[in-house]
């Protein structure tokens, strides 16, 4: 339909009408569509940007990006979406960065965080698109004697943002932020995280 539209543009000059600069208005907010149905793999930076405040000891281990454990295909997309990154890896990532940004020290203390993305994805009318994210965030511990795991706190945590024609990385990452922010704001979260302070 998008590529249909698009020669239709092309086919009305010249003259420029009305109706031809009305649909050339539109272009720009079509951009991330014509990328999905052509296919290009998405370099997504991700920049933390929660204002959670904190102090402790944490390590996170790789979450599960669910749909790929059924279909290895979607390792590294999002519906039509594909990333240049696997998801697991850039979901980790970003939760890693989210905790130091915080103020928390990696890869130290008894407490582990992993987890299950189990949905990741998005809707799209004719110019809006909307994220949505549902992760089972799972708190643990491992014992020292057979490094056993102990299950201190599991969350599922799901988060929609509006609406929106801003950049396809600005609301991937604030949706992230957002289940971040929820996680964090969480009273027996907090609890779980405050036994771990210096």
């Amino acid at each position: 339909m998008f590529h249909h539209d698009f020669r239709l543009l092309i086919s009305e000059f010249p003259p420029l009408g009305e109706q031809t600069m009305k649909k050339m208005r539109l272009l720009p907010f079509l951009l991330p569509f014509i990328l999905i149905l052509s296919g290009c793999a998405l370099n997504i930076r991700y920049t933390p940007g929660s204002v959670i405040q904190g102090g402790g000891k944490i390590n996170i281990e790789k979450f599960r990006y669910m749909p790929a454990e059924t279909d290895l295909r979607n390792i590294n997309r999002i519906r039509m979406f594909h990333f240049s990154e696997n998801i697991d890896t850039y979901f980790t990532n970003a939760i890693m960065s989210e905790f130091k940004y915080a103020g928390y020290k990696l890869n130290e203390g008894n407490l582990y965080l992993t987890g299950d993305i189990v949905r990741f994805t998005y809707d799209m009318g004719l110019i809006y698109m909307y994220w949505e994210l549902k992760v089972r965030y799972v708190f643990f511990r491992i014992r020292k004697d057979d490094r056993s795991k102990i299950v201190l706190l599991e969350r599922e945590i799901s988060v929609r943002n509006t609406p929106s024609m801003s950049p396809i990385q600005e609301r991937i990452n604030g949706l992230i932020i957002q289940s971040f922010d929820s996680l964090m704001k969480n009273r027996e979260v907090s609890e779980v995280l405050n036994n771990e302070k210096i």
